[in-house]
């Protein structure tokens, strides 16, 4: 869980969220709501996990409590924005930290994008060691970022930005880092390989949000109070910015080169997982029945699409809040569990408003992203509308039969 969750974000959205709110106290202060945020949902998809101990997600819980269409929509959104849109960003980000020229940036991430989906079938053999171990690595040096931030903490005397001039900058903000606990929820993936997934699924939610809230918190307060405000304002690679001033050059080339391990990982994660979402997919009915090589084609041309299209900013706009409304939707489906099997109503309760606020402040101050966002969820409402919903019209899924 802890592994899904820290990818791109946490070393993209600090430098955003600081030119937004104008001050590093605020920027601690949303990923602390964040943080709170992320354990609500935590503990309401644990108990969805415990109610319906499968594998299978929010397309599979959608499907279940609420309507196969809301399933059909959670699963089209995955396929659009948690896979291909992610890939994107994480290829922008990319070329945000290799600091290369811009076209060779972009050929870079691209050609990084087409060369891991062609290898995807060799990843799937490998993928599990490099994963491992970039994760090892990637914990390992945070810490040791964290505990050098700290011991060499001087906190700037710098004049304070300018303060914003809206209230609705604070639940984009908060949706924005709320973005990188994306994945906060993996554990659900796997519910059928555990032992006991009632027990564990639900425990390894909410002791994996903990651990990424703890490390979140310190390695931004890190980022946000080792440079001047200026240096550090709108800055998409605000760890860089941070280690450069904290120990120097060797210090921001060993940052630079973990992000860029920890991205090379996401992507090929990505490769690996998306094209087998869509294979099931049409196993299911739901598309055509793409072999496995179709279905990576297609991701990795709607990836190079969307990384040629939109900036860093643009991406997160997008991604914030089409993921932060499906996750919402799902924890809503903890209402139609019996009483008995509901968590307390302040834990979806609280995931529920404060996406739907963060959604709302998002569609008011960015209706560019916005309107992407519900396109692609309405666009998914009207294939299902158009396709799947006559009876007979597709095969149920196995996993709703049970």
């Amino acid at each position: 869980m802890v592994a899904n969750t820290i990818g791109a974000g946490v070393y993209t959205t600090s430098g955003f969220t600081l030119q937004d709110l104008g001050s590093r106290e605020g920027v601690v202060l949303v990923w602390l709501l964040a943080s709170v945020l992320a354990l609500t949902g935590a503990v309401s998809f644990g108990a969805l996990a415990r109610a319906i101990p499968k594998s299978g997600g929010e397309y599979l819980y959608l499907s279940r409590l609420i309507h196969p269409a809301a399933g059909f929509i959670a699963g089209w959104v995955s396929m659009i924005a948690a896979f291909a849109g992610a890939e994107a960003y994480a290829a922008i980000t990319f070329k945000a930290y290799i600091n290369l020229p811009a076209g060779l940036e972009t050929l870079i991430a691209l050609g990084l994008i087409l060369v891991l989906s062609v290898l995807q079938g060799a990843l799937v053999k490998s993928g599990t060691f490099i994963q491992n171990l970039t994760v090892l690595a990637k914990g390992l040096f945070m810490m040791v970022f964290i505990i050098f931030g700290l011991a060499v903490w001087q906190t700037p005397t710098d004049e304070p930005l300018k303060q914003p001039d809206t209230l609705w900058i604070w639940p984009v903000s908060l949706m924005w880092v709320s973005l990188s606990f994306t994945g906060f929820n993996a554990a659900i993936y796997v519910a059928e390989e555990c032992k006991n997934p009632r027990r564990d699924i639900p425990r390894a939610l909410v002791i994996g949000t903990l651990i990424t809230a703890t490390l979140y918190l310190l390695i931004n307060m890190v980022f946000v109070y080792s440079a001047p405000l200026a240096q550090l304002s709108g800055t998409p690679d605000i760890a860089l910015v941070s280690a450069q001033a904290l120990g120097g050059e060797r210090l921001r080339q060993g940052v630079q080169a973990l992000v860029l391990l920890s991205l090379f990982t996401l992507i090929s994660g990505i490769a690996v997982a998306g094209p087998r979402v869509m294979v099931k997919m049409g196993e299911d009915g739901y598309l055509p029945p793409f072999t496995l090589k179709q279905a990576s084609f297609i991701q990795c041309a709607l990836a190079i699409a969307m990384t040629l299209s939109s900036s860093l900013l643009e991406q997160l706009n997008y991604l914030s809040l089409v993921l932060s409304l499906t996750s919402a939707a799902t924890v809503a489906a903890v209402f139609k569990l019996p009483l008995k099997q509901r968590p307390h109503v302040a834990f979806p309760l609280t995931y529920i408003l404060g996406s739907l606020l963060g959604a709302a402040a998002s569609l008011y101050r960015e209706p560019k992203g916005g309107l992407a966002a519900l396109a692609t969820i309405l666009s998914g409402g009207l294939v299902y509308a158009l396709f799947f919903s006559k009876p007979g019209s597709r095969s149920v899924p196995q996993e709703a039969e049970h």
